[in-house]
């Protein structure tokens, strides 16, 4: 099942991760860690005290092209973002 997500983080270090399919909201606070050429990225929700690891880094297609992108795996699904500019 596909739905359409965003996810926003603030300098604050916190962030809202938005499922526009029925408005739901989840809040917490991040951190991050340099890891090579990636981020380690840790989500810790407001609502569960649950932390989601991530990766942050570039992909990079056939074509040469590259997009900024981030990967949460979570017990049951994995979400996948590309930057939106």
């Amino acid at each position: 099942m596909e739905s359409e997500m965003t996810i926003v983080f603030n300098n604050d270090n916190s962030f809202v991760l938005t499922d526009k399919s029925n408005n739901e909201e989840w809040r917490g606070k991040y951190a991050t860690e340099k890891v090579d050429s990636s981020y380690k990225l840790d989500l810790l929700f407001e609502d569960t005290e649950e932390t989601i690891n991530g990766v942050y880094g570039t992909r990079e297609y056939e074509d040469k092209a590259t997009v900024p992108s981030i990967t949460f795996q979570f017990e049951d699904k994995i979400l996948s973002f590309l930057a939106n500019e």
